[in-house]
């Protein structure tokens, strides 16, 4: 029983990270609580199955709010929602977008063609 606990915590281990050639970006959405605008943001982008496998496919979508205290040192903003794209290590900013956008303008912005190999 020791083996099949080790076996399926070095499995996890093994892929929770990135493969080599996966060339994702990190996108990390950063809302408020109490804010209009993320949860607008919310319900017309992120609750659309459709709309989260788009960006999936270019990006690790990571969405905080902010008032939990989770926000990454590495996370600046004063405006709500931002939506920033980083590199998979959180050391290089590529992109932001500050404020609300509808779902259209929203998936047009990010539909841009990042250079994947020199973002890492």
């Amino acid at each position: 029983m020791k083996i099949l606990h080790l076996l399926i915590f070095v499995s996890s281990l093994f892929w929770a990270k990135p493969l080599p050639d996966d060339k994702k970006l990190l996108m990390i959405v950063v809302e408020k609580e109490h804010c209009s605008w993320c949860h607008k943001l919310e319900q017309e982008v992120f609750s659309s199955p459709q709309t989260l496998a788009k960006l999936k496919e270019k990006f690790y979508v990571v969405r905080i709010i902010e008032d939990s205290g989770n926000l990454p040192l590495f996370v600046h903003t004063q405006y709500y929602p931002s939506t920033f794209v980083y590199s998979q290590d959180g050391t290089d900013l590529i992109d932001s977008l500050t404020g609300y956008r509808t779902k259209e303008k929203f998936l047009k912005f990010f539909n841009t063609s990042y250079d994947m190999d020199n973002a890492f």
